[in-house]
């Protein structure tokens, strides 16, 4: 009787056990993923830009940039809707009607200066006839978002200072496609 008794009471104790440990994973498992959700909606990564919009233009934190040192303020250069066509040859050139053939992508990188001008236009010509190609303009760490260019299109960005100052900043362009099929480009950007 008492070795049933004492195998009841062992049994009772790790049932009482068993909840114990239950309850504190429910409770830490819980936790945890409360500290995750508080972390993903709260968290902003350091290098990102806060913009809000004030009463006299754009305002937004400051940023030195790592590849050259300047200070670059994300937001305001502002993107036109409707650029100004071709690429301006009585201002500065920082890529010379440069065409690109093969796999890959496109990448070329310029710094702009506002005595230069301001007003920056950067035309993307598709010279193939099989797909799509999509570019992207970055100035520091800012941006503008890919684009589509169709075969046998060309696409104009056209970019000037939100305060109506000369271009500033350190520019990337940057085109590929979604597929990876050759491409066949050509690409120009001028600061007028």
């Amino acid at each position: 009787m008492d070795s049933k008794l004492s195998i009841e009471s062992m049994s009772e104790t790790n049932t009482i056990m068993s909840k114990r440990w239950f309850r504190i994973y429910v409770i830490v498992t819980t936790s945890m993923i409360a500290i995750l959700l508080v972390l993903i909606f709260a968290w902003e990564p350091a290098g990102k830009h806060k913009e809000t919009a004030g009463a006299a233009g754009i305002v937004a934190e400051e940023k030195k940039s790592a590849a050259t040192g300047l200070t670059e303020v994300a937001g305001e250069a502002l993107e036109m809707e409707n650029g100004s066509g071709p690429v301006p040859h009585d201002g500065v050139l920082f890529i010379r009607e440069m065409r690109q053939r093969g796999g890959g992508g496109f990448t070329n990188t310029f710094e702009t200066v506002p005595d230069y001008g301001k007003e920056l236009v950067i035309k993307i010509k598709n010279n193939g006839s099989l797909g799509k190609v999509i570019a992207n303009v970055n100035r520091g760490s800012h941006r503008y978002g890919f684009v589509d260019v169709k075969p046998g299109k060309s696409l104009t960005r056209t970019f000037r200072m939100s305060d109506g100052s000369g271009v500033t900043g350190h520019w990337k362009v940057y085109v590929t496609t979604e597929d990876g099929h050759k491409i066949d480009i050509s690409v120009e950007a001028g600061q007028h």
